[in-house]
């Protein structure tokens, strides 16, 4: 039974294949109409015969034929779009074309790769061709408004029936077509071209086609339709549309970095944005801490400018702007029809500790160059983290670049010390920076290629003649022994499911053994890997002690349903404050134990009016009140002793069940109500 059914089921697919296609057979005549009068016939080429398969992808085709009366067989050849086939020949007479192509049966044949053979038949009679189309608004024709729909109007189809054919066709000068009408009934006077169809002040090849059919035959495959029709040849021009003035301004779409970003590098330009073509002039205001003789500017695009800083911006700085600033006048920012742009201002912080700015997040953010020992690993349960399975263990340095040295390596370990030295290069990095890195299967490889001890960074400019070439070194020292714990996080349940929508506390077991000079940090990054909070961040002026526990994740930081990752990092800093020789760069050294976990914060908790569901007075006077509210949402209980006084907040508090009970307080005449959030 079952193979009974698949068989039908393909025969069933079969032959809705076929029924999905057609053919035609049409002899025609062509006209030509060039004012308001009456179209004319062509003066060459007059009368066609047509013949055409639509819908056919011709690589599962093979021996495709027109078989005319009498048996004699043409090929049908495919269309430059490779899905129709066709064969036409053109004569200038009537006569001519009946000589070639009589009255009788046509047919057509061909081989499907799916169906096998196929074969259709028609009769076509005696000469009756439509009258000549003609487009009655020819003239409302050569200044179409682009920017407005267009009624094409035409004289009727004389003799035309709702069984018959009309057709308009716009192409453009490559013979591409621009808008047809689709086939409409013989009884159509008219068609619309919408706005937006046409491009302005352009000119245009249109033909209006009458087709009347002899017969279709439907049961045969494929249907072969056969007739004639009478086509018109005439041109539409559009006009250049009414001028729009532009007096909107521009905007400011986006800047790079952008408004608040933190550890910008210092080589890097600033980018400003736009959301429309500019004019090539610009005012910017910068920060006093900056020479603004010192920057070149650069339009990539009418929409993107750069500023680039000579010499580099400096590090651990706020670094403001403003541009077009109130005052600016008739030569900021404006667009290509003159509007200006309103003043908007921004401010970023560049990556490094010096210059009294802001120094990102942790002791790795916060510095311009380092050695790192890490382990990492991932906590999928309450119960205590396991190491990661593609980064179980790694060692990495990190230089930012802009310092003037074109040669960065470290030397492992620095001289004198007891183990061979291996000198390791940087590689530069996309960000401009000089990175080294290796990762370990785990923590005894790591250890055994890279133990504690001192390491040397050392830097030569040999971009300079010799002469003039330095080479400095500073020293970092990475612990002898001694990881920090393996974070974990203490509440893992709760973060698999809660609301986005309210304050949630994410906690870990505390740094044990954490020492003054060491420091945590946590990370949350969504599923594009962009940071949505970091602390610590003294860019936003959110600390986080080493003896913290917990981090609170305001309301509306995180999506429902979406999944994050939090990443914990316990640092034992061993080596802190180097300055590198002829820089104002600083240095730090440690060791560090990172756990990842994925947060899933669930659907948003409605936020439901509060319900008092009872008030009970106590023996001492005052009254327990009952609440109904939505729990993890702040609740305030508010009183007035008046109703034509404000309300003054009681009692604030966050629930964390939907019933809450409140000790208010006795007193005259006081007025209750309360309220969620």
């Amino acid at each position: 039974m079952r193979l009974l059914l698949k068989t039908v089921l393909v025969l069933f697919c079969a032959g809705r294949l076929a029924l999905g296609q057609s053919a035609s057979a049409f002899k025609g005549e062509r006209f030509s109409q060039t004012s308001a009068s009456p179209a004319t016939s062509l003066p060459s080429d007059t009368f066609i015969f047509e013949v055409s398969l639509d819908g056919f992808g011709f690589a599962q085709i093979s021996n495709p034929q027109l078989i005319l009366p009498g048996g004699a067989a043409k090929p049908l050849v495919p269309t430059p779009d490779a899905d129709t086939l066709k064969f036409s020949q053109s004569a200038a007479t009537a006569a001519a074309l009946d000589a070639a192509f009589p009255p009788g049966t046509y047919g057509v044949n061909m081989t499907s790769a799916i169906l096998g053979p196929l074969s259709s038949t028609a009769a076509l009679g005696a000469d009756a061709f439509p009258t000549a189309p003609q487009v009655l608004n020819y003239l409302a024709a050569q200044s179409i408004d682009p920017t407005k729909d267009f009624d094409v109007t035409w004289a009727p189809f004389t003799g035309g029936t709702a069984d018959d054919q009309i057709q308009l066709i716009i192409f453009d000068t490559d013979g591409t077509v621009i808008s047809d009408s689709g086939t409409l009934d013989g009884l159509q006077t008219s068609t619309t071209v919408y706005s937006s169809t046409l491009e302005a002040s352009t000119t245009y090849k249109a033909t209006l086609t009458f087709r009347k059919l002899s017969t279709n035959v439907a049961t045969s495959l494929p249907p072969l339709a056969i007739g004639f029709y009478a086509e018109t040849q005439f041109q539409v021009h559009s006009s250049a549309g009414p001028v729009v003035v532009d007096t909107i301004p521009p905007t400011l779409s986006g800047s790079a970095p952008m408004d608040g970003a933190t550890n910008y590098l210092l080589s890097s330009p600033v980018y400003f944005s736009f959301s429309e073509p500019m004019a090539p002039t610009y005012a910017i205001q910068w920060s006093p801490n900056l020479d603004a003789k010192k920057f070149s500017y650069s339009w990539f695009d009418t929409k993107t400018l750069a500023a680039t800083y000579a010499g580099g911006l400096p590090g651990g700085a706020i670094i403001s702007w403003t541009l077009n600033r109130v005052g600016s006048g008739t030569n900021g920012f404006k667009d290509v029809a003159g509007n200006p742009l309103a003043p908007v201002s921004g401010k970023f912080y560049t990556f490094g500790i010096n210059g009294g700015g802001c120094s990102g997040s942790g002791p790795v953010d916060g510095s311009t160059f380092g050695l790192f020992k890490e382990l990492d690993y991932v906590q999928t349960a309450a119960g205590v983290a396991t190491p990661s399975p593609t980064n179980a263990a790694s060692i990495f340095g990190f230089f930012n670049h802009g310092s003037g040295y074109d040669s960065v390596t470290i030397e492992f370990p620095a001289s004198p010390a007891p183990l061979p030295h291996q000198i390791k290069p940087f590689i530069s990095t996309l960000l401009g920076s000089e990175l080294f890195s290796v990762v370990f299967p785990n923590q005894t490889a790591l250890d055994q290629a890279y133990p504690g001890g001192n390491y040397a960074f050392q830097l030569r400019n040999y971009s300079l003649p010799p002469a003039s070439q330095v080479t400095n070194q500073v020293v970092l020292s990475l612990p002898l022994s001694g990881y920090p714990p393996i974070p974990h996080f203490a509440n893992f349940p709760t973060t698999q499911a809660f609301d986005p929508a309210a304050d949630f506390t994410l906690s870990w077991d505390g740094f044990m053994g954490s020492a003054a000079s060491d420091a945590i940090s946590i990370t949350i990054t969504d599923d594009q890997n962009n940071v949505v909070l970091q602390a610590p961040d003294a860019c936003k002026g959110i600390d986080l002690p080493v003896t913290a526990t917990s981090i609170v994740i305001p309301k509306g930081t995180l999506q429902g349903s979406k999944t994050y990752t939090a990443r914990l990092s316990f640092f034992h800093v061993s080596d802190q404050g180097k300055v590198l020789p002829n820089t104002s760069y600083q240095g730090v050294a440690a060791a560090s134990t990172s756990t990842e976990l994925n947060l899933k914060p669930g659907t948003v908790t409605p936020v439901a009016a509060p319900v008092f569901t009872s008030i009970v007075q106590r023996p001492d006077g005052d009254f327990d009140v009952t609440v109904q509210c939505t729990p993890n949402h702040p609740f305030t209980l508010e009183q007035t002793t008046s109703l034509l006084t404000p309300y003054s907040a009681l009692i604030v508090t966050n629930p964390p069940l939907s019933t809450l009970t409140l000790r208010v307080p006795t007193g005259p005449h006081t007025f209750l109500r309360g309220r969620s959030e």
